[in-house]
């Protein structure tokens, strides 16, 4: 019996692999207590992040508020550090006029109101998370990008390797690298 015989999967079972592994990593981070693990700090993209997930969850808005940072500080004492904020100077409006007619931003009075100042991809992303699982929903998003990702890859893959190599090599690029952090 060949070494080959014996490693040999299918491709329903390599893929079955990788959702196990999506899984089993799904309930880590949903099991982790994020606060303890950071020595309750957070700062900068993380906190951004997190007071716009939060944010979108709860109040259905983007506008940087004083509830926002109480918010934070639930779960970490010392509370968001470093956040990224915009003042609006008039905000999106809508323009008509001879020749032109389309959405334009700014031009308008500015105003007092302070909103996030990094993309809302993530955030509106992972909202209904955040708002079923808590922060660690945050977590659980990246979980669901990572799984896709190496099923992404495993489907390229399979194109030109055997279930196992394409298994292995999805794997090894999205597991071994700086992926995970």
């Amino acid at each position: 019996m060949a070494l080959t015989d014996r490693w040999t999967l299918t491709d329903r079972q390599a893929r079955s692999v990788l959702l196990a592994l999506g899984v089993i990593l799904g309930v880590a981070v949903l099991r982790l207590d994020l606060p303890q693990a950071t020595s309750g700090q957070f700062w900068s993209d993380g906190a951004t992040y997190h007071a716009m997930a939060w944010s979108l969850a709860e109040d259905r808005d983007l506008r940087f508020e004083a509830r926002d940072v109480f918010r934070g500080r639930r779960e970490f004492p010392g509370g968001p550090q470093g956040i990224f904020l915009k003042r609006t100077d008039g905000g999106l409006r809508a323009v008509r006029g001879p020749g032109f007619s389309g959405l334009v931003w700014g031009g308008g009075e500015p105003n007092d109101r302070v909103f996030f100042a990094k993309a809302m991809a993530y955030p509106l992303a992972a909202a209904p998370l955040v708002k079923l699982f808590g922060t660690n929903g945050l977590l659980l998003v990246n979980v669901l990008a990572w799984v896709a990702a190496v099923l992404a890859a495993y489907g390229v893959l399979r194109w030109a390797l055997p279930p196992l190599w394409a298994l292995l090599v999805s794997l090894g690029l999205f597991g071994l690298t700086v992926t995970p952090l």
